[in-house]
C-alpha cells in the first residue's frame, strides 16, 4: 500500500495485490471460516482496483470487495482488520455509500477491539497483530482533511501510529507533513 503514496508509483504494485489476493485465497480454500483472509483479500482486491485504469475490471474488483466486507461485518465488532477494512469502505464518496463520520467512527471501533485484544488472554501464533496502528493510522489522515481538519488531533493519531510502527513510510513521510502543513490551530486567550 506504500506504493500508492510514491510519484511515480512502483510499477509492481498491481502485480504485489495480485499475490496478496492469491495468497488469501489459498489461505480461503484451506479455512473458509479465516476472517483475517477475507478481510485482507477484501483490501487487495481494492488495491488491484486502484492499480488499474478506470473500466469494467475495477466495478468487478470493488464488487467482488464489498461482498466479502458483508459477510464480514456480523463478526466484525471484536476485530480491528476487519473494522478497519470497513472503516476504509466508508472513506468512498458519498454518492457510493461513503460516510467520513461513520468511517471515523469504525475506526475508534477498530481501536477499542485492538485494545481489547491486547489485553485479552494470549492468542495463537497464527493470529495476526496488526490492526491498531492502521486504525489510528485512518483517524490521523481523517481529520487532516474535509472542511475542518484538526491539526492536532491528527498529529496525536499519527504519533500513535509512529510509536507503533516507528518506520512506516506512508505516515512518516507522507502523511505527518501533510498534517504539519494544516494551518495551526487558534490559540485561546
Amino acid at each position: 500500500m506504500n506504493g500508492f503514496s510514491e510519484t511515480p508509483r512502483p510499477a509492481d504494485v498491481a502485480s504485489d495485490f495480485g499475490r496478496c489476493a492469491g495468497e488469501e485465497r489459498a489461505a480461503l480454500r484451506l479455512d473458509p471460516a479465516l476472517d483475517e483472509a477475507g478481510a485482507a483479500l477484501a483490501g487487495c482486491l481494492v488495491g488491484m482496483a486502484f492499480s488499474l485504469p478506470d473500466g469494467e475490471g475495477r466495478a468487478a474488483l470493488f464488487a467482488e470487495s464489498n461482498e466479502i466486507l458483508r459477510s464480514l461485518e456480523p463478526r466484525a465488532e471484536g476485530n480491528p482488520r476487519i473494522l478497519w477494512m470497513l472503516g476504509g469502505r466508508l472513506m468512498a464518496p458519498p454518492a457510493q455509500g461513503g460516510d467520513l463520520a461513520r468511517a471515523a467512527e469504525t475506526f475508534r471501533r477498530g481501536l477499542l477491539a485492538a485494545r481489547r485484544e491486547s489485553l485479552g488472554p494470549p492468542r495463537g501464533p497464527a493470529l495476526p497483530a496488526w490492526g491498531a496502528p492502521e486504525n489510528l493510522m485512518s483517524l490521523a489522515f481523517l481529520h487532516s482533511i474535509g472542511p475542518s481538519p484538526d491539526r492536532d488531533v491528527a498529529r496525536a493519531y499519527a504519533d500513535g501510529a509512529m510509536a507503533m510502527v516507528p518506520d512506516w513510510h506512508y505516515v512518516r513521510d507522507v502523511l505527518v507533513p501533510r498534517i504539519e502543513s494544516l494551518p495551526a490551530p487558534a490559540r485561546r486567550p
